[in-house]
């Protein structure tokens, strides 16, 4: 649908609750993906990744037309094998903005791993997945519930409430 085409131009929220079991297929399992087959130049994803002692890295990346953006949580935060709420907040209408990610409702410390650079790139020629990509070969291993995006980015409180709400 279209309504679902560049839904960061001026801020949105991404919110899941996700049960991986490990970090996915290609240690890049994708909670949503919007973007080309793999590395997301043409559009954006959201990911596990770096599973170790039982834990994942978080993973946001965003197409620009020069450098994709990418941000990674500063810490292995998402736990395997139990329910963690998972949120994003982006707004891609200037190359200075960044990510914020939330697990369980707290904000947590997020590392700008490239700056975007150039324009930003229009996503509508590319097709929402959730738990995979297009390209088939980046399946998140475990299970999600609870998707949602959001064209506005929500305040931490409103996410905090998400988290505390628990859909089991």
């Amino acid at each position: 649908d279209a309504s679902l085409d560049n839904v960061f131009v001026g801020g949105a929220t991404l919110t899941a609750w996700i049960k991986p079991s490990s970090d996915g297929e290609n240690d890049l399992g994708r909670i949503f993906d919007k973007s080309d087959a793999t590395n997301g130049d043409e559009g954006w994803h959201f990911i596990v990744r770096s599973e170790s002692g039982g834990v994942c890295d978080l993973r946001f990346t965003h197409g620009w037309s020069t450098t994709k953006g990418r941000w990674d949580t500063d810490n292995r935060e998402v736990n395997i094998n139990e329910w963690n709420h998972v949120a994003i907040t982006y707004d891609n209408s200037s190359v200075s903005n960044n990510a914020s990610i939330f697990v369980n409702g707290i904000s947590v410390a997020v590392d700008e791993d490239a700056t975007p650079s150039g324009t930003v790139v229009d996503d509508s020629s590319r097709n929402l997945f959730i738990g995979n990509n297009t390209g088939g070969d980046r399946s998140f291993a475990g299970a999600i519930s609870t998707a949602s995006m959001h064209k506005t980015i929500l305040d931490a409180q409103t996410i905090s409430q998400m988290a505390k709400s628990r859909f089991i």
